[in-house]
C-alpha cells in the first residue's frame, strides 16, 4: 500500500483532543472495514470470517455474492455492541499476523491509530491488543517510562505499571480499582530500591527521605498515596471512584516513576 497524498505531504494528520471513549461511531465501524480491505486482504470472505468469529456467530449462508457478503459484514459492524467493534479490530489484526507478510498487520495498525488520533477517539491498537490512550504527551512519557523500566531492569515496576494501563482498557467496564492499585504499586515498589528499603510502604519512605521528593510535591505524592489507599484498596461503599479519577492516578504514577528512575543509575 502507497501512501496517499495526504501523508506523502503531511496533510490532514491533525491529533483531536479525545471524546470518543465507551463507544464506537458509525463512521469508525466503517472505517474499520474499509482500512481492513485496504490494508490486510480485500476479500470480503475473508473479512466476513474474521469478523462473524469475533460475534461468535455462523456466517449467513443465504448470502454466497460478494455484493451480498460485503452487506452483512456493514450490518454486522454497525449493530454490534459498541466494546465488539474492538474486538473485531483485534480479531483483524490477529487474522493478519497469522496468514499474512509481517508488513501487513503492521500497516493495519498504523492506519488505525492513525484514524484513532485524527478524530478524538481515546483507543490505539499495539501489539496486537487494543489499549487506552492518552494526549501524545502522555503516551510519550508513558512509552519512555517503559522503556526506562526495561533498560534498568525494574521488571517488577513496569509489571505493574503496564497492569495499570491494562486496567484502564478492560472493556467494556475499565478496572478502575485495578489501574489505581497497580499504579501505586508500580511508583511504590520504585521508590523501594531508590531508598534502599524493601519494607516501607510509599508513605513511610516519603517521610523518612525528605529529599527524595522535593518539597511541596512530595505532599502532593502523600496525597495521591493516600487517595489510592482509600479510593484503589480499602474502598467503602458508593465512593468508587470514576475512569477520569484512577486515569490522574496512573498519570501521577507515571511521573513520578519518571523522576524517581533518574535517580537509579
Amino acid at each position: 500500500m502507497t501512501e496517499r497524498f495526504s501523508q506523502r505531504h503531511g496533510y490532514g494528520d491533525t491529533a483531536k483532543d479525545i471524546v470518543v471513549r465507551l463507544d464506537a461511531p458509525q463512521e469508525l465501524r466503517e472505517a474499520v472495514i474499509a482500512i481492513g480491505y485496504e490494508t490486510c486482504k480485500d476479500d470480503p470472505k475473508w473479512m466476513r470470517g474474521v469478523v462473524c468469529r469475533a460475534l461468535r456467530k455462523l456466517p449467513n449462508p443465504g448470502n454466497w455474492s460478494t455484493d451480498a457478503i460485503r452487506e452483512e459484514i456493514y450490518d454486522e459492524l454497525g449493530y454490534c455492541e459498541w466494546y465488539e467493534v474492538y474486538d473485531i479490530i483485534e480479531a483483524i489484526e490477529k487474522e493478519a499476523r497469522g496468514g499474512m507478510p509481517q508488513d501487513q498487520p503492521t500497516k493495519f495498525a498504523t492506519e488505525l491509530n492513525r484514524y484513532f488520533v485524527n478524530h478524538g477517539i481515546g483507543w490505539q491498537l499495539r501489539d496486537g491488543e487494543i489499549y487506552a490512550r492518552g494526549d501524545d504527551a502522555t503516551e510519550f512519557t508513558r512509552q519512555s517510562l517503559d522503556e526506562t523500566l526495561r533498560d534498568k531492569g525494574l521488571d517488577t515496576s513496569r509489571t505493574e505499571f503496564r497492569e495499570a494501563i491494562r486496567s484502564l482498557s478492560v472493556r467494556p467496564i475499565a478496572d478502575v480499582t485495578g489501574a489505581i492499585q497497580h499504579a501505586m504499586a508500580a511508583l511504590e515498589c520504585l521508590a523501594r530500591e531508590v531508598a534502599g528499603n524493601p519494607k516501607l510502604t510509599l508513605g513511610e519512605i516519603i517521610k523518612k527521605n525528605p529529599k527524595m521528593i522535593p518539597p511541596p510535591l512530595d505532599e502532593s505524592v502523600l496525597k495521591a498515596w493516600g487517595y489510592s489507599s482509600e479510593r484503589g484498596r480499602h474502598l467503602r461503599e458508593g465512593r468508587t471512584p470514576d475512569y477520569a479519577e484512577a486515569a490522574l492516578v496512573v498519570s501521577i504514577s507515571n511521573s513520578v516513576c519518571m523522576y524517581l528512575s533518574d535517580k537509579l543509575k
